[in-house]
């Protein structure tokens, strides 16, 4: 799990995958609610950690989850982001053909 002195977490999680757990996580000081991304325990290739850190730090738009920090620690790395409501695009992508709008998601 996610721990951290800024953060309080929460046994919620949000989304899963083969490689990823993203859960819920509150800020202690703030209370601003946050998506907290992990590797799943096993996954070994860290090199697309490392590359989605350096493309979601030079993002700045408001379809994209802002990313405000993140942490390394031993084996233990992860990703605090913005929460975004509503469906994910991984949703779509299995289901539609082609390229999607942003139409289909305002």
């Amino acid at each position: 799990g996610f721990e951290s002195q800024n953060y309080i977490s929460t046994p919620l999680i949000l989304y899963k995958n083969i490689r990823v757990v993203i859960s819920k996580a509150k800020h202690r000081q703030t209370g601003q609610l946050r998506a907290i991304k992990q590797p799943r325990e096993g996954v070994r290739d860290r090199e697309w950690w490392t590359n989605e850190l350096d493309l979601l730090g030079k993002c700045d738009h408001p379809h994209i989850s802002r990313l405000y920090e993140y942490y390394r620690g031993g084996a233990q790395v992860s990703q605090v982001a913005e929460i975004c409501p509503g469906k994910s695009l991984a949703i779509f992508s299995k289901t539609e053909r082609g390229s999607l709008s942003e139409v289909v998601f305002g």
